[in-house]
């Protein structure tokens, strides 16, 4: 039902985007915080295409 389909992602947040660096408020960068959506997105049983995340960052 998924497969072949392409999952994008919006994500916004309330802090500045040098908190979302390893050295930063949250240690970790945007992009590693969505590898779980990715990898269950791009899981071979799921077959979707994770498309680039768009970011809006304070």
């Amino acid at each position: 039902m998924l497969r072949d389909k392409h999952l994008g992602v919006a994500v916004s947040t309330f802090g500045p985007a040098e908190s979302y660096q390893p050295t930063g408020y949250n240690r970790y960068t945007m992009e590693e915080l969505l590898k779980p959506i990715q990898a269950t997105a791009s899981n071979p049983f799921i077959g979707m295409t994770f498309m680039t995340p768009y970011k809006s960052m304070r």
